[in-house]
């Protein structure tokens, strides 16, 4: 009987497991990348009325396809992306984006990274 309740503890451990690895670390590391991408606009005084510029500019782009099969992920291209749709980042017709800052502090107060 006593090996029976081990093995459902270590099943009930491996699942628990699994559930940090499969929703908590990515979600985790979204928060930290989307903080990481706000970090650099703001190091390089890329806001909004004053100035703009592109992926290269700001070391965003994305890796290809070589280096994303040697590098773990990199989420601050789908961050950037996230920023991007809530209005927090702006795209010009040209490609240059900008960080409308007056939405960083209501955005991070709503998502909870305050």
């Amino acid at each position: 009987m006593e090996q029976e309740s081990v093995h459902f503890i270590y099943w009930i451990i491996l699942f628990v497991l699994f559930g940090l690895a499969l929703f908590v670390i990515p979600r985790f590391l979204f928060r930290r990348a989307v903080s990481q991408v706000i970090r650099i606009f703001k190091r390089n005084y890329c806001v909004c009325p004053v100035r703009s510029q592109t992926l290269e500019e700001l070391g965003l782009e994305p890796p290809g396809p070589i280096a994303k099969l040697f590098k773990p992920r990199d989420y601050k291209p789908f961050a950037l992306q996230a920023l991007v749709s809530v209005g927090i980042v702006r795209l010009s017709e040209d490609g240059r984006l900008c960080l409308v800052e007056e939405k960083v502090p209501q955005f991070l107060m709503t998502s909870g990274d305050a």
